[in-house]
Order: structure tokens, then sequence, then C-alpha cells
């Protein structure tokens, strides 16, 4: 971000990510409206797309991390994945929405996440999904 924003501190962007109070969910709601009127005027057919994104990543700090299946290097591993929503029509794209997924040894340590200030109301286990 601070490369597209003149001006624009590095410190002063991180701070607002990590640290401000602000709504994500507000923000990704109006992200997701304007990429909807604009997907609105591109032909082609149109849809939603839903998949997840792994990466590799050291160490247990940050949020989601732990050795869970990475599909981008086919096994499992220590690192973060996310679930992502894409609104899609001809050949333009743009996101909609993404949750980072906590495995469940961060989700059943409520001290952990409240530490990370994580809230736990949404949470869902892979484990409780396909069983629904």
């Amino acid at each position: 971000m601070s490369e597209r924003l003149p001006d624009a501190s590095y410190d002063v962007l991180h701070h607002f990510i990590s640290v401000s109070d602000w709504d994500g969910q507000a923000v990704m709601d109006e992200v997701a409206r304007r990429v909807q009127v604009t997907l609105g005027a591109v032909a082609g057919e149109q849809g939603l797309l839903l998949d997840e994104c792994g990466w590799e990543k050291a160490g247990t700090k940050s949020v989601g991390v732990g050795r869970q299946y990475i599909g981008q290097v086919g096994k499992i591993s220590n690192g973060q994945v996310g679930v992502f929503a894409v609104l899609s029509r001809g050949t333009s794209a743009g996101l909609v929405g993404g949750r980072l997924y906590l495995p469940q040894a961060w989700s059943a340590d409520a001290g952990r996440c409240a530490q990370a200030r994580v809230s736990l109301e949404p949470v869902m286990h892979c484990w409780s999904a396909w069983r629904a």
C-alpha cells in the first residue's frame, strides 16, 4: 500500500492496519459493492469463485499459523490458510471477501486468541463444515 499512496509512511500504515480501531468488514462490504457495480458494465459470464490459498510461514506468533495442509506446497507444513471469495465476469474479477482459517490449536486456545485480538464467535472448523 505504501507504494500506491503518495507521502505514506510504512509506520503510519502499519499502525492503521494493526492498531487503530476500524471496521474491516465494513471496508470489505464497500469493496464488494464497488466490484459488483464495476463488473455490471463488463460483458461475459458471471460467477462467484471460492478458493483457499495457503502459504508457508515460520514461527507461531502470526494468527492462524500452525501445522496444516498447504495446497501451494502440496503437503502438511507450518503456515497460514485463507479462504477467499471473488466475483468474476468475463475476464475481469475482484475480491469480495476473505477469511483466515484458524486451525483447532488456535481456536481452542481462548487466551492465545485474546492476546492476538481474534474473536472466536464466527469460528468454524473444517471438520464441522463437512459434517453439516
